[in-house]
């Protein structure tokens, strides 16, 4: 049995693939009067997504109108599948580009109170950083939220706040951590172990995890215990490293901030020394020297 949401969505879709600007105003005002609310912010998500992939083939303004847009990727896990359909190259190693293109608070003309609901605005915002991620800006994360902090967007949304509640705002850092998330829908996040080049250990990581030496109830190293989001890279006697000794959290597609927690151990990096409670930003791939160990975080398309 087919979905109507998914239907009206893939219509959308083929529209523009076929060359078709569709105009967004009716179709929302048609939507919006049946109160189909959820299928009007997932085709305003969709045309933002549009719009950024036109520009890779004919550079276009902020300036367009709504009726001529572009994007596409939904809430709810079924529709957010939908994106690695059509998956493209995203820019490396997050080269800014020229023009600027389309922005969550442009579809407040369209959504309006709409976008007084934290959900609907959490979605419209998670469409233009994936849109800009894959072919845009790329931007960082925390700047990203600053930025949309700063155009209005997510305290609340509604440019009106007087009559909005404490449901109305959204959670940043619960924002920030299921943006770091979905970048997976663009490039997986993965670490692996070398000794020697004999590769030990390759494995598929979170957007957010610890390396440290063992503990006394963890399995001998190089190991990775996905329960708590930790790669165990030295024996537990082993004094070079601390137990808990870097926080990695990756802020853009291609780029990951590095944190050492470590109180008295240094870490050796390719560009320099990482000394404790420093914190490095770096472009992935990004090699660190532990002992006779190179541990490798990259990307992957």
């Amino acid at each position: 049995m087919s979905d109507p949401i998914m239907d009206i969505l893939d219509d959308f879709d083929r529209r523009w693939r076929a060359g078709e600007r569709p105009d967004l105003a009716p179709l929302i005002a048609s939507l919006r009067a049946q109160g189909d609310d959820e299928l009007c912010v997932e085709l305003c998500a969709a045309d933002l997504e549009w719009r950024w992939r036109a520009r890779q083939h004919k550079p276009s303004s902020r300036s367009h109108s709504l009726s001529s847009a572009s994007s596409h990727s939904p809430p709810t896990a079924a529709l957010r599948n939908r994106a690695q359909h059509f998956a493209d190259p995203a820019p490396h190693p997050n080269e800014p580009l020229k023009n600027t293109g389309p922005l969550a608070i442009e579809y407040e003309s369209l959504l309006d109170s709409l976008l007084r609901d934290h959900r609907y605005c959490q979605r419209m915002l998670e469409a233009e950083f994936l849109a800009r991620s894959q072919w845009g800006d790329a931007p960082d994360i925390d700047a990203f939220l600053a930025e949309t902090q700063y155009r209005g967007l997510p305290y609340p949304c509604a440019a009106d706040t007087r009559d909005c509640g404490s449901s109305s705002l959204l959670d940043t850092q619960q924002v920030a951590g299921d943006l770091t998330a979905q970048l997976d829908q663009l490039a997986l996040f993965r670490v692996s172990v070398v000794r020697a080049d004999n590769l030990l250990l390759s494995v598929r990581v979170p957007p957010q995890f610890e390396i440290g030496r063992q503990n006394r109830r963890e399995p001998p190293p190089p190991v990775w215990i996905p329960e708590i989001k930790r790669l165990v890279v030295a024996n537990v006697k082993d004094r070079n490293l601390s137990r808990h000794q870097i926080h990695i959290r990756r802020t853009r597609i291609h780029e990951i901030a590095l944190t050492n927690t470590s109180r008295n151990v240094a870490l050796s990096l390719e560009s320099a020394p990482l000394r404790p409670a420093e914190t490095s930003r770096l472009p992935t791939p990004v090699t660190i020297t532990i002992n006779d160990l190179v541990v490798e975080i990259h990307s992957e398309a």
